[in-house]
């Protein structure tokens, strides 16, 4: 009797392309907004996508319209950042507060003695107790000169610090030194800038040049009214050949007759 191969099936899903999983997902949004009180639609599309992958509330949910319509706008929302075909455990991190803080009220969260990077020098350390330190009523100035002076006061400390652990490590020139002390020396000339009276004037013009050069495009009219003043061309000098002159010598005796006499 010949042994039949009874081959295993195998568990592993089929893996389906990133770009197929995401137009399947955007034509699933796109049917919800267009048909957003369709609840067939929905139990065809949300339902499915909790019930798929396990999700433990499908076992006694009873598809009420309330709750089928808060699962559909959790739906709407994630798939057009996170696209899935199914729920898995791992998408139970990203569901939406239902509450959320504005920055301006979060009392310095994060900020306590545990995770502070100065725990173990710190002498206001106190373990499980927020930072001491009242951060926001701080004497720092508003206006932009003060805040200037106040940051090269701040500045020039760490300057002075800096160049004595350079000199107590052995002279040896310290590039963060350097770093910070051109910083520095940026403050003060941004503060010496402040004071200086100045005067600036801008001109701006559009014009479609039609041939001529941007002064006359500027200045228009002013420009083509002086534009037939010209330097008179210089006139070449006139040269003349004695050898081909003829010289009367008889007018040339008389010349001299008379100037004789009148000596």
């Amino acid at each position: 009797m010949p042994k039949l191969d009874y081959k295993k099936k195998s568990s592993k899903k089929a893996e389906i392309p990133k770009e197929d999983i995401l137009n399947i997902v955007r034509d699933n949004v796109k049917k919800l907004e267009e048909e957003p009180t369709d609840k067939k639609l929905k139990e065809e599309i949300v339902c499915k996508f909790f019930s798929k992958g396990g999700y433990p509330q499908c076992s006694n949910c009873i598809r009420h319209e309330d709750t089928i319509n808060e699962h559909t706008e959790w739906y709407i929302e994630f798939m057009k950042s996170n696209p899935c075909l199914e729920w898995h455990e791992d998408l139970q991190s990203y569901s939406k507060r239902d509450k959320e803080i504005s920055p301006d009220k979060i009392d310095y969260i994060g900020l306590n003695c545990e995770s502070c990077y100065l725990a173990n020098n710190c002498s206001l350390f106190r373990a499980n107790s927020l930072c001491a330190i009242d951060w926001k009523k701080s004497d720092i100035p508003k206006e932009p000169k003060s805040i200037l002076k106040f940051l090269i006061e701040r500045q020039l400390a760490r300057v002075q610090r800096g160049t004595v652990i350079e000199e107590v490590d052995g002279g040896v020139p310290d590039a963060n030194l350097s770093s910070e002390m051109d910083r520095l020396h940026g403050l003060v000339e941004t503060l010496v800038d402040l004071d200086k009276d100045r005067f600036s004037l801008k001109i701006e013009g559009e014009a479609q040049n039609k041939g001529g050069s941007l002064l006359q495009a500027i200045f228009g009219g002013a420009m083509n009214k002086h534009s037939d003043r010209s330097l008179p061309e210089k006139q070449p000098k006139e040269t003349i050949d004695i050898d081909a002159l003829e010289v009367d010598e008889d007018n040339l005796e008389k010349v001299k007759l008379t100037r004789d006499e009148d000596k």
